[in-house]
């Protein structure tokens, strides 16, 4: 999508492991609501703090998070967006 190679993950656990495993990953885009032990928030605290270099968009038609409170390379996109608006989010996280 645009130019933007995405990498599927069923939960924030698998998407742990392939963090683990790849080097090759610049942004995570996470829901908040998502199923296994770790949501999206959780995800989100441990990239940081184990890989802060990467950029985090987390997401939710739910509940809404303030800009202030997250890390500097980390978003919050409200549900429902549209493709633009998320390839917009991205390419500012990502510098290009």
């Amino acid at each position: 999508m645009a130019g933007l190679a995405a990498v599927d993950a069923a939960g924030g656990e698998e998407a742990l492991r392939i963090l683990d495993r790849r080097n090759d990953i610049d942004l995570v885009f996470t829901a908040i609501n998502m199923p296994g032990n770790v949501d999206g928030v959780n995800l989100a605290v441990r990239i940081h703090r184990q890989w802060p270099e990467l950029a985090i968009v987390i997401t939710s038609a739910v509940v809404s998070l303030r800009q202030s409170s997250l890390p500097e390379r980390c978003r919050f996109l409200k549900k429902p967006y549209n493709s633009a608006e998320a390839i917009k989010c991205f390419r500012f996280l990502l510098g290009c």
